[in-house]
């Protein structure tokens, strides 16, 4: 069984490494830098020898800064695969490793059920498998929550918009998807919603173009997961000021760097090259635990769990 696994996973990263190299030439500057380091991993992840001595010797040298995972390249085929492998670690009732996010995201919607009367709109940013929302759901409706929830779920990535659907699809929630939706439809389907429901609308778009769909504050919350650490670190702060001025709430996910999860991810990972790459890749893209307590700025508060994630809530100061 081994030899097999070990002869699927080679023949995987050699399609892997032939894409990366097939979109070379269209490359420069950090996206070429970027691409090569990924081309990098993937042959040094062939064996455990190589691998290692990769961890040892070329890790401490990649810049996180620079860098992007291989999902980032847009293609379907490990965009796809990512997120099936994701979405299986996901549902693991031991690590929940959504566990203090999921608990986040259900106390302010209770929160906002409470101090609201209208129907409530989540945004989410960054679809994944829409595992999240499917954990969501579950939970406030073991909560008897009777609140309507419209899920704005904006993604650029049509494969990922279609691998939530199907997942959360499974729960008995209600999708569909309209790009270039604004402001006015999001209520009117806001307030279309029956006793009790949920709904999901997915959006095909790049998160950092939301504030050219929507005017206002259409949003009660809004959250992402694994997700900011995509971003460029000229990019971070603008993208949280624009979140900002589409809701008076936010819940941020992720990671936090530390040196056990590529090790970690190693055991968890080794026949499974995407997963892999994406688990050690962010890893080298998260903030470190003094860096988020640093840079916690008003208004934010902090949290983290053993495993290595953090969660950081938002509220809107009471202009009183």
């Amino acid at each position: 069984m081994p030899r097999e696994r070990q002869r699927e996973k080679n023949e995987c990263i050699d399609r892997i490494v032939k894409d990366l190299k097939r979109i070379r030439p269209q490359a420069e500057g950090d996206r070429l830098y970027a691409l090569d380091e990924n081309v990098r991993f993937f042959e040094a992840s062939r064996t455990w020898s190589s691998y290692v001595a990769w961890i040892l010797f070329e890790m401490p040298n990649v810049d996180g800064t620079r860098l992007l995972e291989l999902s980032d390249f847009d293609i379907p085929e490990w965009q796809t695969m990512l997120q099936k492998e994701l979405m299986e670690i996901e549902q693991q009732k031991y690590p929940d490793i959504l566990a203090q996010l999921r608990g986040e995201l259900v106390k302010e919607v209770l929160a906002a059920s409470s101090r609201l009367t209208r129907h409530l709109v989540l945004l989410g940013i960054g679809a994944g498998s829409m595992e999240v929302e499917r954990q969501l759901v579950n939970e406030l409706r073991h909560l008897k929550n009777t609140r309507p929830i419209l899920f704005v779920i904006v993604d650029n990535s049509q494969a990922s918009l279609d691998a939530g659907f199907k997942n959360i699809g499974r729960s008995g929630v209600h999708c569909i998807q309209r790009d270039g939706i604004g402001t006015s439809e999001i209520v009117s389907l806001r307030d279309g919603l029956s006793p009790g429901s949920y709904s999901v609308l997915g959006i095909r778009s790049d998160a950092l173009a939301l504030p050219k769909l929507f005017s206002g504050r259409p949003f009660d919350i809004a959250y992402y997961s694994k997700f900011k650490h995509h971003l460029p670190d000229a990019l971070k702060n603008s993208f949280v000021g624009m979140v900002k001025k589409l809701s008076p709430c936010i819940v941020e996910g992720d990671d936090y760097r530390g040196f056990y999860l590529p090790f970690f991810s190693t055991i968890t990972a080794w026949y499974k090259p995407v997963l892999l790459n994406g688990a050690v890749f962010s890893s080298l893209r998260d903030p470190t635990p003094s860096a988020l307590r640093k840079n916690l700025e008003p208004d934010w508060k902090l949290s983290f769990r053993p495993a290595g994630g953090y969660v950081l809530t938002y509220h809107e100061p009471d202009p009183r």
